[in-house]
């Protein structure tokens, strides 16, 4: 198990998203492809929906007012280089918080949201 798994794992153990309905973070691993929403769609099977690129800061928001989710931040960018979080679709999204691992290939947690 890579450290970036390791540590993103722990971090987001028991950890849920809050929207409509609140969702656990999951881990995923890429291959060396683009940091792009592209390569988001062709690794979800989302290749029709409308994918936009924010900040990490600007995805977890107040979040980070408490402490798991600032950990959570923390952990994140220690372990992960260039992070960019896709938001895919509309009323039921999915999350991405995609960034480079020590061994070069994108990874990240994987969430998912109800807005409406």
């Amino acid at each position: 198990m890579s450290t970036a798994k390791t540590a993103l794992a722990k971090a987001a153990d028991g950890l849920l998203f809050p929207s409509e309905t609140d969702a656990p973070f999951e881990f995923f691993t890429w291959q060396d492809e683009p940091n792009s929403a592209e390569t988001v769609r062709a690794n979800s099977s989302g290749a029709e929906l409308t994918c936009q690129e924010m900040s990490l800061s600007e995805f977890l928001g107040d979040l980070v007012e408490e402490e798991p989710f600032r950990h959570l931040m923390t952990v994140i960018e220690k372990n992960l280089n260039g992070v960019k979080v896709y938001k895919c679709g509309n009323i039921h999204v999915a999350y991405f918080i995609v960034g480079r691992d020590s061994d070069g290939r994108l990874s990240g947690l994987k969430t998912i949201g109800v807005e409406t």
